[in-house]
């Protein structure tokens, strides 16, 4: 029975894969692959659902699960419009695996206000992560460029803009 459920996932998987393949992440024809291929396949998935709702016994793990997916639905469908978002949420939890490990440093702090700063560092070490960029090499550059840099320009030093020490000459 849930044998046909992850059977389904693993096709939206296959279609994530050609367009990985085909070199068309993120653009509008990724976007139509998922409209031809993937929606069909979410669909099946709720009507699947839909009926499980109406046979799962509520309390037993399966019907909670069932209930649990199908409250988080749209949530699990937001990639089927929007060709930049993934069908999971698998980067983001490795990167929370690194703050988890990072707990045990920060239990030594000292106080609210350490912890505070030691929070905004570790955002923006990750976010440059997730950007591709070295964070020594970023906050070189932009700390050195802080004092000069309008404040009504600030997004454009932030991690997924940043264009290098380069683009300030």
């Amino acid at each position: 029975d849930t044998a046909w459920m992850v059977d389904h996932i693993a096709k939206i998987y296959e279609v994530e894969s050609l367009a990985r393949q085909r070199g068309i992440e993120g653009t509008a024809e990724h976007l139509a692959m998922r409209q031809a291929m993937s929606r069909p396949l979410m669909d099946a998935m709720k009507a699947w659902l839909d009926e499980k709702k109406t046979t799962a016994r509520p309390k037993s793990a399966f019907g909670k699960a069932v209930s649990y997916m199908h409250k988080q639905w749209p949530r699990v469908t937001v990639f089927l419009d929007d060709p930049e978002v993934p069908p999971d949420n698998n980067h983001a939890e490795r990167l929370l695996r690194r703050v988890a490990l990072g707990r045990r440093t920060s239990l030594f702090v000292g106080d609210d206000d350490s912890g505070q700063r030691y929070a905004v560092n570790m955002s923006v070490v990750a976010s440059c992560k997730l950007a591709g960029i070295d964070p020594a090499v970023y906050l070189t550059d932009v700390l050195l460029r802080l004092e000069s840099h309008p404040a009504s320009a600030i997004r454009d030093i932030l991690p997924d803009r940043w264009r290098g020490p380069e683009a300030a000459r």
